[in-house]
């Protein structure tokens, strides 16, 4: 039996073992998204829906000036401040009402997160009020394809089967509420693939790897704030 959760409420369980479980869509973001990302020395950058806090410890690694964390979920805060460098800079609020001043960074990330929310156009707005003139955003999500393919975002959290409610976005709503505010730079759906095998056989799951990686996993964007 699986139990279907709220964001929050799944959220809340899968800190519990976020880090723990090996995740090939993390995997496959990550390494797309650090080749995209560029220079950030110096940079303010802010994480929205950084969970445990995977990209500002990337970005800090990359030279970041500054590093801001935004989270719903208390627990995912609470591992994330357990490292030390990220202790201080975590802060608990939602993506419709970041509480950081306008025009005050340069740099956002918003990984796994659109699907999970109820409505875009508020968050965009407040995507585009705290970037800079210029200033990169960063969106990936599970992609459509995925969805449409079956794929849920589930994990296991002891003896329960948890399965995390999204809202099924085709790119062209995303581009459409986004493109008022924004400049798409570039997007791309990624698929997986070879370089993520090894996770698949950690999880004991080779064989499902030649099941799903002809299947669009990843739909990433780079949108540049424009007024």
């Amino acid at each position: 039996m699986v139990d279907i959760l709220d964001p929050f409420t799944g959220h809340e369980l899968w800190a519990e073992v976020y880090d723990a479980i090996p995740n090939p869509l993390l995997a496959l973001e990550g390494r797309e998204l650090s080749a995209w990302l560029g220079k950030v020395n110096g940079l303010s950058v802010a994480d929205i829906g950084c969970g445990t806090g995977r990209w500002m410890k990337h970005v800090l690694r990359l030279g970041a000036g500054s590093v801001v964390g935004i989270d719903f979920s208390p627990k995912m805060l609470a591992r994330a401040a357990q490292e030390v460098r990220l202790k201080g800079n975590l802060v608990l609020a939602s993506a419709s009402a970041i509480p950081l001043k306008s025009s005050s960074v340069d740099l956002a990330i918003c990984g796994f997160v659109l699907s999970y929310l109820p409505t875009l156009k508020g968050v965009v707005k407040e995507f585009h009020r705290i970037l800079r003139p210029n200033g990169s955003l960063f969106c990936s999500d599970l992609d459509p394809l995925a969805y449409q393919s079956g794929w849920k975002r589930a994990f296991k959290c002891g003896n329960r089967s948890i399965e995390i409610r999204g809202t099924l976005r085709q790119p062209v709503e995303i581009q459409r509420a986004f493109g008022e505010y924004f400049d798409l730079q570039r997007q791309a759906n990624l698929q997986l693939g070879e370089t993520e095998r090894q996770l698949f056989e950690k999880a004991g799951k080779a064989e499902l790897l030649e099941e799903v990686r002809h299947v669009p996993a990843v739909v990433l964007f780079h949108w540049q704030r424009c007024d």
